[in-house]
């Protein structure tokens, strides 16, 4: 509990996320607790995860992995446990990041964040994000699910 003497102090926490809560995910039922939580904060233990998902190697691997399949795309040279990346627009329909998200979610089979990075040309771009956290993640379980995001893609590619 934290307990303020001026409501005013705590107006930092009406901030809004779009990686952390976005509305239309709360509109689905998918209820963050930004603003409701210091959950989402970020302990010092969050750092001795992320240097041991380096040096399991999920990172890198994951990394490779993205950069050697089609349809994905890195985003940028990750740092420590968290990868950002994307499905490739290609022109025939490739559905928006958000949707590849949305259906995982929907379906139960995953929860990535999504943050929105400018491109070259100054428009912004939802991609994808995966952070690692779990110590018993195995490399196996980490490209099923980048198989799944392209499989998805692929899905709602065929839909349009």
């Amino acid at each position: 509990m934290l307990l303020v003497r001026d409501r005013r102090d705590m107006e930092c926490l009406d901030e809004q996320a779009v990686h952390l809560n976005p509305s239309d995910d709360e509109a689905l039922g998918f209820t963050a607790l930004l603003g409701a939580s210091l959950q989402t904060t970020r302990r010092s233990d969050a750092l001795k995860m992320a240097a041991r998902a380096w040096k399991r190697g999920w990172t890198p691997a994951t990394t490779r992995r993205i950069a050697a399949t089609e349809g994905l795309e890195l985003a940028t040279e990750p740092l420590l446990g968290t990868v950002i990346f994307r499905c490739e627009p290609t022109g025939d329909g490739t559905p928006e990041n958000a949707a590849v998200r949305g259906k995982l979610m929907a379906d139960g089979r995953a929860l990535l964040a999504r943050p929105k990075l400018t491109a070259p040309d100054g428009t912004p771009q939802v991609h994808l994000k995966l952070v690692f956290l779990n110590p018993t993640t195995e490399q196996h379980e980490i490209d099923a699910l980048l198989t799944d995001i392209t499989t998805t893609a692929q899905h709602l590619t065929t839909k349009h």
